[in-house]
């Protein structure tokens, strides 16, 4: 091969370190974000914030956390989450989903002390992942940049 591997290494850190170049002047607007130059300072903030402090948090959690546990609250937070989809459900009118995700909160709730167990999931209850952008859909509401 022509490239040895530090000419490999070199050429991927000249390619990746270019990519970092390509930014938008701030006097261009994209039509899709009309708040683009707020975003992306945003983004950059949360990015930063990210790194310094949730990222080693998450680290930690994860390293000290035993996996029954750590799958306990998932379970607990899909729980609270199946009361959101619970309602888009209903604002669509699909009734059956909608009791669906009615009986798995009603049973992770009870039975699953809280949502930590996910007894819903055994019993055949299926979980449908409904948001407030497809209830806006199904009522006829136009794509926008939000």
């Amino acid at each position: 091969m022509w490239l040895n591997d530090f000419g490999k290494f070199s050429l991927l850190a000249a390619a990746v370190l270019s990519g970092g170049c390509a930014s938008v002047p701030d006097e261009y607007q994209d039509p899709r974000d009309p708040l683009e130059s707020y975003n992306r300072k945003v983004f950059q903030f949360n990015k930063a914030l990210d790194d310094v402090v949730f990222k080693p948090v998450a680290k930690g959690y994860k390293a000290i956390t035993p996996e029954p546990v750590d799958r306990g609250v998932t379970n607990f937070f899909n729980n609270v989450a199946d009361v959101n989809s619970a309602v888009n459900n209903l604002l669509q009118f699909k009734l059956s989903r909608f009791g669906s995700d009615l009986g798995r909160v009603a049973v992770n709730s009870t039975v699953g002390i809280l949502g930590f167990f996910d007894v819903a999931t055994n019993m055949g209850l299926a979980s449908y992942k409904e948001d407030f952008g497809q209830t806006f859909g199904y009522w006829g509401d136009d794509s926008s940049p939000y």
